[in-house]
């Protein structure tokens, strides 16, 4: 089980494998980092934004059927 500190956010960290490069995926509390191992920097994306590329990506049809 994960403590939860208040003050002190929580940041889990993975990673995956594409070919032969190591990716880190960093979950914030409020975006999610994408990065090479042994880098710092990479690529951020704020959660609402992932959810509405990933509506946009699923169509019109999808849209109207959950409302």
């Amino acid at each position: 089980m994960t403590k939860l500190t208040p003050g002190k956010p929580l940041i889990r960290e993975t990673a995956a494998f594409d070919y032969t490069d190591a990716i880190v995926v960093e979950l914030h509390p409020k975006h999610v980092r994408l990065r090479l191992k042994g880098q710092h920097g990479g690529l951020e994306m704020d959660y609402t934004e992932i959810l509405r590329y990933a509506r946009k990506l699923r169509g019109p049809e999808h849209v109207k059927a959950a409302r």
